[in-house]
């Protein structure tokens, strides 16, 4: 994984301050829970095989990410239970379509969403 050149720190954290404005319920992540993240995913997909990358892409790929979702991810993994549970509530439709859409029957659709879920 390619790592934010330091030239690029300050947009990074200009933008992740941006993002955090955008949260309606940030959940009491702060922006340090997020740098890692931002970092990892813009090594991923927009620096890595672009290190000439300007200012404007990188506050542009990162004005992208959804502030809410990502927020509620992280406080799930830092093991909020009422995340968990607005998660829970709020995306299992959304995991059972998806486990139908690939599955071959009802049962095994159910198995996969379950397994899903105990995974994460």
């Amino acid at each position: 994984m390619t790592s934010v050149p330091a030239k690029h720190s300050q947009t990074v954290d200009e933008a992740i301050s941006l993002l955090m404005a955008r949260a309606a319920d940030p959940r009491g992540v702060r922006a340090e829970d997020l740098r890692p993240r931002i970092d990892a995913v813009l090594g991923k997909y927009l620096l890595n095989e672009n290190a000439d990358i300007d200012r404007n892409a990188i506050k542009d790929f990162i004005d992208e990410i959804r502030a809410d979702d990502l927020c509620l991810i992280i406080a799930c993994e830092k093991g909020d239970e009422k995340a968990w549970e607005y998660l829970v509530a709020n995306f299992d439709s959304t995991v059972k379509s998806a486990a139908r859409k690939i599955s071959s029957n009802n049962d095994d659709a159910d198995d996969l969403a379950s397994s899903i879920w105990a995974e994460l």
